[in-house]
This record gives C-alpha cells, sequence and structure tokens, in this order.
C-alpha cells in the first residue's frame, strides 16, 4: 500500500486549517489594557488664518486625547491677543472647561497680565476662577489676592483678601 503525495498535502492543509481555526483571533492584551488614549500628538499646533495674517495660534510640545478630556504640555496660545502660556492644561470637552494646574501666565493686548498657580474656565458661561494666589499687573500697578472670579460676559471681577498698589 502506497501513500500517494497528493493524500499526504490533502492531510497537511486540512491539519493546517484546523489549527488555524481553533485560534481565536481577539488580541487579549489590547482589549485587557485599560488605556484610556485615543491619540496622542508631538509638537502639535493649531492656526486661525486670515488674509492679514494669523489671528489665533494655539501649540504645545504634546497632547494626548483621552475619552473624556485632552491633555497639553508646554501650552503657548495666542487669542484674540492676549498671550497664554502654562506648563499644563487639560480641556474637558463635555463639561466645557478647561482647567490649568500650574504656573498660568496670561498677557492681554491691553497690557493686563495676570499669574495665578490654576485657574478653571467655563467656555458656556465663560467665566475663569482660582481659589489661589494671583497677581494681576498693569502700567506698574498691581493687585495681589486670594481667588478671583472674572465673569467675561458682565466683564466684572470679584476676589477676596487683595492687596493693591495703583500707579498714576
Amino acid at each position: 500500500m502506497v501513500l500517494r503525495i497528493e493524500y499526504i498535502q490533502l492531510l497537511i492543509i486540512t491539519i493546517m486549517l484546523f489549527v488555524i481555526m481553533q485560534i481565536n483571533p481577539q488580541n487579549v492584551s489590547a482589549i485587557h489594557s485599560n488605556s484610556q488614549k485615543e491619540v496622542s500628538f508631538k509638537a502639535l499646533t493649531f492656526l486661525e488664518i486670515n488674509s492679514t495674517g494669523v489671528l489665533n495660534k494655539l501649540s504645545a510640545t504634546e497632547a494626548i486625547k483621552y475619552k473624556t478630556h485632552f491633555d497639553f504640555v508646554n501650552l503657548s496660545a495666542l487669542y484674540n491677543g492676549s498671550k497664554i502660556d502654562t506648563p499644563k492644561a487639560t480641556y474637558f470637552e463635555k463639561e466645557n472647561r478647561i482647567v490649568v494646574k500650574e504656573n498660568l501666565k496670561i498677557a492681554t493686548k491691553d497690557n493686563y497680565a495676570l499669574t495665578t498657580n490654576n485657574i478653571e474656565y467655563d467656555t458656556k458661561t465663560k467665566q475663569a476662577s482660582t481659589k489661589s494666589k494671583f497677581t494681576l499687573e498693569s502700567n506698574g500697578s498691581f493687585i495681589k489676592g486670594d481667588g478671583i472670579i472674572y465673569d467675561m460676559k458682565s466683564k466684572s471681577i470679584e476676589s477676596d483678601n487683595i492687596h493693591a498698589q495703583i500707579q498714576f
């Protein structure tokens, strides 16, 4: 009794197909990694440009998109003539708020400069607030205080424990 080569090849192919069908095609390690990151960017820059030049600019050395928020590292922004710099910022899209937790510096086109350690900004109500110490400077004058609430719609500012030095 002699086996023909075709029967051996057919047997090998059948065994291979059986083995392949038994393999689970899912990547179990990726499913169980619990990674919340969706996208990560390095050296990110967004520009809003018109015929006169750059209107607004946002740049960061790193930006990470998670399921619930964006994290920015070394954020620098130019928005409506104001310059904003901070080492770390988080944007929560569903909650419409931006949280800065380190060394925020804002310089406006009206010669105001604000520095504080952290601040929250609600993009719907246009209200910025912090409970940290802050310094607001303008043309040699300064105001220091413990916490500030700035309502951009009504252009009103509230603060506690302020110390001011006004230059005329």
